[in-house]
């Protein structure tokens, strides 16, 4: 499953990638499967400035989104700001998922940063069960 469709960025997103409100965003949705299970559902929004004045329905969006970035925007990211927390998504993300009544997914929603520091992703992404995360923490 791959949705593409340009939106106006509203007050939060204009501000995670330093845009302006209304200015136009690439939205980028993603089912990933293992195999037939849907494991991760993706939404990137990429400011449609990175793209110029080319026509973004003429390039091919369904690949990898950091692959896209650095082939069609000249971007490679090189650091990110993520926060991780539960999240029962919406119903048309739990119906994609084919999620059980009151299952909850992982959501990672981060902003990703290019080499200069500039926003040039917003992602969110959600993770079904099927993952196993594991975090280090070290006491220095």
């Amino acid at each position: 499953m791959l949705t593409i469709y340009p939106m106006r960025a509203g007050e939060e997103l204009a501000r995670d990638l330093e845009v302006a409100a209304g200015d136009e965003v690439i939205c980028i949705k993603k089912r990933i499967l293992a195999d037939s299970t849907p494991v991760i559902y993706s939404i990137d929004y990429l400011p449609r400035a990175l793209f110029g004045n080319r026509d973004f329905t003429r390039i091919d969006l369904s690949g990898d989104v950091f692959g896209i970035l650095e082939r069609e925007c000249h971007q490679q990211i090189s650091s990110n700001v993520a926060h991780l927390k539960a999240s029962c998504g919406d119903e048309s993300i739990r119906a994609a998922m084919r999620l059980a009544p009151g299952e909850a997914m992982l959501l990672l929603d981060e902003v990703c940063f290019n080499r200069l520091c500039h926003p040039v992703m917003r992602s969110l992404s959600y993770y079904t069960n099927f993952f196993d995360f594991s975090i280090l923490r070290k006491l220095l």
